[in-house]
C-alpha cells in the first residue's frame, strides 16, 4: 500500500529533487543515498559506504503546529538532509555536494516545482519550503574521519479543519 500521508508525499519530492538533478547524481552514487523509506533495510547493515563517496540521508526532525484560526491548521516539518564523506579534503567532493544539494533544493522552492505541488484530499497543502540552518562537523565518525553537515530544509504545510478530521 503507497503511503498518501503529507509526510511520505514530501519525502519522496524532496528526494526526487535531489535526484533530478544531474550534479547531485553525479557526485552522490546511488548507494550512498540512503532513503529512509525504502523497502529493503539492507542498505543500513552494509557498514560505512562513505569512505569515498558522499553519502546522503534525508531525515525528518523537528517541526511544530499552529493553530490558524476555525477554518484551517498550519505545519512546519524540518527535514534533516544530512552529508557524511570520509574524505577529508573539503574541494574534492564536500563543498559540490552541499552546492548540489542547495541548488536542487532551491529549485524545489520554486512555484510549480514537485514539492510545491504536493497534493492531499485533492488540495495543495505546501505553502513554501527552504533551506535553514547548517553546521558542518569535522571529524564526523572517530573510524574514519571526515565530515558531516545537517541542513536543515523546512517545509510549511497547510490544511483545512474540514479536511482533517477521519473518515
Amino acid at each position: 500500500m503507497a503511503n498518501t500521508d503529507p509526510f511520505s508525499k514530501i519525502e519522496a519530492a524532496i528526494w526526487s529533487h535531489l535526484t533530478d538533478f544531474s550534479d547531485f547524481r553525479t557526485l552522490v552514487p546511488e548507494d550512498n543515498r540512503v532513503v529512509m523509506s525504502g523497502a529493503d533495510r539492507s542498505e543500513f547493515d552494509d557498514g560505512p559506504k562513505f569512505t569515498t563517496h558522499p553519502q546522503v540521508r534525508v531525515l525528518p526532525d523537528n517541526g511544530d503546529a499552529r493553530y490558524l484560526c476555525s477554518s484551517g491548521d498550519a505545519l512546519t516539518q524540518t527535514w534533516l538532509v544530512q552529508i557524511r564523506l570520509g574524505d577529508e579534503r573539503v574541494t574534492k567532493d564536500f563543498l559540490p555536494t552541499m552546492w548540489a544539494i542547495y541548488r536542487a533544493l532551491s529549485a524545489a522552492s520554486v512555484a510549480g516545482s514537485e514539492l510545491l505541488s504536493c497534493t492531499w484530499n485533492d488540495k495543495t497543502f505546501v505553502i513554501d519550503a527552504h533551506l535553514a540552518d547548517f553546521k558542518c562537523n569535522y571529524g564526523a565518525d572517530d573510524l574514519v574521519g571526515g565530515w558531516l553537515t545537517a541542513w536543515a530544509y523546512r517545509v510549511n504545510m497547510q490544511f483545512t479543519s474540514a479536511d482533517l478530521p477521519p473518515s
